[in-house]
Formats: C-alpha cells, structure tokens, sequence
C-alpha cells in the first residue's frame, strides 16, 4: 500500500469524522480535504479542485439560478394545487415528487432532477406545516434508483459500453438494449412500493441542524406578467434541452448555464439575487466531495480493492454468491467515490471473472449497474446525495438510517432476480 493510498484514506476517514460530528458546515471539511490531498503531493492543483469545475457541479450551481428565477413566479403554487388533487398529506406529497423525479432522471442525472423539483418541494412543505426532511431524501431514493433505468438518454449508452467491454475481453455474450432495464425491474418496483408504503416514514421528523435555504426562496416581490411569462419560457426552454441533450449534443451545464444567464440577463433576478438563490454550503460540497473521490481513483484505491476480491474469491463457483459479492464490494466503494469510476474498475473484473468460470457476464454487469445506484451513504456517494444533505438537514447517521431499507431491498432483488434470469 503507497504512501499516497494512506494518505487517501485517512483523508476519507478524518472527513467522514468531522461530517459526523456536525460541528462544522459541510463546505469546511469538503474543501479542507482538498487543501491536504494538494499539500501532501497526492493530488496536483489540478486534480485536487477539479471538482469546482466539474461539469455536475457547474450544472447544479447554474440550475440553482435557473429555479431561483422560477420561484419568483407562481409556478410552484400552482404545481402545489395540483398535487393537492391527490390529498393534501406527506404521503401524497412523496408519492407524487417520486414518480416525478423518477420520470425525469430517465433523461437527466438525478441531482439536475431534484434540483427542479426541490423549489416546489419547499412551497408544499411550507404550506402544509412540514419540515423538508421528512421529504427531500425519500425524493433521493426514487432519483437514483431510477436514474438511466429505462434505455433512453443516459441509460440507452450503458448498455453500449459494457458491450465494447465484453468485445475487448473476448467475451462472446453481449447485452440487449432492454437487458439492463430488465435486470433492474423487479428491483426498481419493489423498493419503489415500499418506499411510497412505509419506506419514506424513515427520513426525520426534523432536520438533524437547520436548512440554509436560498435567499431567492424568500423573495415575496411579485414579477410583472410579462417577467413572469419569460421566467417561464425561460425555465421550459432550459429543461427541454436538456432533455434533449443526447439528441442535439448540446451538454447540460452549458444548456443549464444559459438559462441562469438569460433570468439575470432579462431581469428575472439582479445580481445580489442570482448569487443569494445559490446554495453554497452545497456547491463547496459537491466539489471537495469530488476531489476526495478523485484522490481514491488517481492513487489507485479502488484497483487494490478490486485486486484483493478476486483473489479472496478464490475457489468460489455459486453464480449467486459471485453475484453478491459484485454488489456488496461496489456499493460499499462507491459510497465514497464516483459510481462512474468504480463502474469501471469492476466492469472488467467482473467479465474476466465470468469468463473463467465460464458464466454469463450479463446478470453480473446488471448487478453492477444497481450496486452504482444504490449510492445514498455519504456526500462523496453521488452528486445528487452531496444536494440533498444540507438541504434536507440531514447528518451522515440520518442518511445511514434511511438507506439501510432501499439498499437492502434493491441488492437482494437484484442478485436473487439477475442470476436466475441470466443464468450461467
């Protein structure tokens, strides 16, 4: 083990820690971790503050702007009544905010998701006298358990890599488009029908320490009709294209970036506005979060891992015991670094390991594929996660607390359905 592996993991360890302790805003440690991994030589400038300009963090600090110029408008009210329909209770606020945000992580990453609804999720808390905690991470859940499930956008690439995969390693099986979906169903449905029955009761009746709410939440001045009317044209405009992003090439953070641009540009928000709709407490954290990440991936962390599963695995032959341990092994790695990156260190492994048991690798890279999404435990987990955490008020034991169900729901499913449904 390298000095640089140490040093990693203590920095992990420490800023876990102090996570923990709740006694500092979470941007002190998050950039403080970055400051060390740079001091002690294990990340350069470059890698250890990449995450302030990772196009995830720019997405989210632009559509912060963007939904800050929408809650000048009635939007949010008006999507209130309409949930409203359906009862006016946390439930019927969670199931409604849970079929939303999973419909649109199908075309977007799930922080951008929750990142639009999280504005509407406020109004409703407010009106109806309940704290956002008790809603904003069960909203979580559905996000990143349906994120790129069906074949479109994001999720119909998936499919594509890991074929390149299996055709680089020799391997003579390949993946259908609907293959991933598949593998992911009963999984998806099943956690999604406890969490929208019981599931959700988990989250705090309070936040564990108070929610900085932006500034531009709290604007009361009414827009004129015509301000009001680009807001909106603005914010539908910024979403179809990101929708569409796949299609027009056009990436999210730039698409994102003009529409932030246009509400200030176009008088939806001044300066002081635009800047106060931002939530800096989350951006510090996503990008520190990331640089922690990257030091786990740069020193080569995540690869020792990989080597020591394969050869404790030793003499293992049961399809399902091989197929728990590519969900366990994963998922606890990817709670502190980029699912992307432990995706990809496993992703051969996994094949190489089929291939000489003579398995199919398919029902084990849909095993992987959950294992990336069950990423809830900690603000390095996913970006959506580093989002939610100070908004919703919530301590690394709350997130622990309220991910044990879903994980367990969507690990077990996964492997007992994958191996019998793509059998060796």
């Amino acid at each position: 083990m390298t000095f640089d592996i140490v040093v990693s993991i203590v920095v992990l360890v420490v800023t876990m820690l102090l996570f923990m302790s709740g006694k500092f805003p979470f941007a002190l440690p998050a950039a403080g971790a970055c400051v060390v991994l740079y001091l002690t030589g294990v990340l350069t400038a470059e890698e250890a503050f990449s995450g302030f300009q990772n196009t995830n963090v720019i997405l989210i600090f632009a559509m912060m702007i963007v939904t800050g110029g929408l809650n000048r408008t009635s939007f949010a009210k008006e999507v209130t009544k309409f949930v409203y329909r359906f009862g006016k209770s946390e439930k019927s606020i969670v199931i409604c905010m849970y079929l939303i945000v999973g419909i649109l992580a199908q075309f977007m990453n799930a922080a951008v998701a929750l990142a639009i609804l999280l504005p509407i999720i406020y109004s409703m808390c407010e009106e109806l006298k309940v704290s956002p905690s008790r809603i904003i991470f069960p909203i979580s859940i559905g996000a990143l358990s349906w994120v790129g499930w069906f074949p479109v956008a994001n999720g119909a690439s998936a499919y594509g890599r890991y074929n390149g995969f299996l055709e680089t390693l020799g391997a003579t099986e390949r993946l259908g488009i609907w293959d991933l979906w598949y593998g992911r169903l009963p999984a998806v449905i099943i956690c999604t029908i406890v969490m929208l029955l019981w599931g959700w009761k988990l989250a705090p009746k309070e936040p564990s320490y108070p929610i900085q709410e932006a500034k531009a939440r709290k604007q009361k001045e009414p827009l004129s009709p015509v301000k009001e009317k680009i807001a909106y044209i603005i914010f539908i405009l910024t979403t179809v294209g990101m929708l569409t992003g796949s299609f027009t090439g056009l990436d999210s953070w730039a698409v994102a970036s003009v529409g932030a641009l246009l509400m200030v540009a176009l008088g939806i928000l001044n300066d002081k506005e635009a800047f106060g709709s931002v939530n800096w407490n989350i951006v510090f954290l996503m990008a520190g979060s990331l640089g922690i990440a990257e030091a786990l991936a740069v020193t080569g962390a995540a690869s020792l891992v990989g080597d020591w599963m394969v050869a404790a695995m030793g003499g293992i032959t049961n399809p399902y015991a091989i197929g728990a341990i590519f969900f366990i092994v994963p998922f606890i790695l990817t709670q502190f670094m980029s699912n992307t990156a432990v995706d990809n260190v496993f992703t051969p492994l996994a094949i190489l390991v089929c291939m000489s048991l003579e398995m199919n690798p398919v029902g084990v890279l849909c095993i992987l594929r959950v294992a990336g999404s069950c990423s809830y435990f900690t603000p390095m987990a996913s970006p959506a996660i580093a989002y939610v955490m100070p908004a919703g008020g919530y301590t690394i034991k709350d997130l622990a607390k309220m991910s044990i169900l879903p994980c367990a729901i969507l690990g077990i499913c996964s492997v007992a359905f994958c191996m019998t449904v793509f059998p060796a």
